[in-house]
């Protein structure tokens, strides 16, 4: 009798489990957007690809969530996920302007954004000696706050959909700077073959970049997707995705 009494304790005990895990039990369905930007989220082969996209997709399949990840120009990822329910955004940087337009579900990554020139570009030691130069960013990145936030006038700052897009106008002599990270810079070269050489002109800021979802969401999807994504965050999971994207430097 009490062997039958604790199995049917462990029975109890394993059901609540699973009521109270957030999984949605596969009937949920998320629609994911984030710009080319390697080694992040970019397109090889016809499929989305990238250390957050993987991560993204490991999520999904741990909350048995349906996640359709599409890689669109930047501001329109930003204008369909802050007026669709059930859509998600990555890798997006977490600013006070923008807290109220998402919740926000996970860090992404921590990086510093630098102002990059050629090494015939004009040497700067601060934004303030930009003056007439041009400078490119991704098309409404949070660069453009940070750069008008530092005194960068407006008719300076040019506009791109990707990294590639402004590597290759600072390459042709349209930009006399651009704004990025190191990570997105070294890999867009090596995805696109570039042999451009860049020198730090002045650092601009950190940031870091997290997944965000829409304020109208499910609430359900909400808890089961960030769960999830904090789970694989935490996990080797994220080790072995990232360092396929990242080989650890030779020793």
């Amino acid at each position: 009798m009490a062997l039958m009494d604790l199995g049917a304790n462990v029975c109890r005990i394993f059901s609540l489990c699973i009521l109270l895990w957030p999984s949605l039990g596969g009937s949920a369905e998320l629609t994911a957007y984030a710009e080319e930007s390697p080694p992040y989220h970019y397109m090889k082969d016809g499929q989305a690809v990238g250390i957050a996209t993987e991560i993204l997709q490991a999520a999904c399949l741990r909350a048995r969530i349906g996640c359709h990840i599409q890689i669109v120009p930047w501001a329109r990822a930003y204008a369909l996920t802050t007026t669709t329910p059930n859509t998600l955004i990555f890798s997006i940087v977490r600013r006070a302007d923008r807290e109220k337009d998402f919740i926000w579900l996970s860090p992404i990554a921590t990086e510093t954004m630098w102002i990059y020139g050629r090494k015939d570009s004009p040497a700067i030691s601060a934004l303030s000696q930009l003056k007439a130069r041009r400078i490119g960013v991704i098309n409404g990145s949070s660069a453009i706050a940070e750069l008008r936030n530092a005194g960068v006038r407006d008719a300076i700052i040019d506009v791109a959909n990707s990294t590639e897009g402004n590597l290759r106008k600072l390459e042709a002599r349209h930009l006399d700077y651009i704004v990025s990270t190191d990570t997105r810079v070294d890999a867009a070269k090596a995805k696109f073959d570039m042999r451009l050489n860049l020198v730090k002109a002045t650092r601009l800021s950190e940031v870091t970049s997290y997944y965000a979802i829409s304020p109208g969401s499910d609430p359900k999807l909400v808890a089961a997707i960030k769960s999830a994504l904090a789970e694989v965050g935490s996990s080797a999971a994220r080790d072995k995705i990232t360092l396929k994207y990242l080989p650890a430097p030779a020793r």
